[in-house]
């Protein structure tokens, strides 16, 4: 019977050592922030056609569209929707970002 309580508390013990090298390994990493540039933006905002290409290749209605770039979403940066940005603006998708590392 002693035998199993010292396991138990062996199998516990080695669990919670296990999660706070992970707490500590999480901490660790940097976070990035993608965004797309303002230059983009505007461009978007200003050409009708560009926010058609855009409902015609990634099927997002287009007052989804013009909201997302109004506001700047997030949502803007879905791989889809930056391949689409980048076949309309005939550039490469690193050209289109900002990657900001905290």
């Amino acid at each position: 019977m002693i035998s199993r309580i010292y396991l138990t508390f062996a199998i516990r013990n080695e669990t919670k050592k296990k999660q706070s090298s992970e707490i500590k390994i999480k901490a660790k990493r940097k976070m990035r922030v993608v965004k797309i540039k303002n230059e983009v933006l505007e461009k978007l905002k200003e050409d009708e056609r560009a926010i058609a290409h855009l409902f015609l290749k990634t099927n997002v209605p287009i007052t989804t569209l013009k909201r997302w770039i109004t506001a700047n979403d997030e949502k803007l940066t879905m791989y889809g929707v930056l391949l689409a940005i980048s076949e309309i603006t005939q550039t490469e998708i690193t050209e289109i970002v900002e990657i900001e590392e905290s």
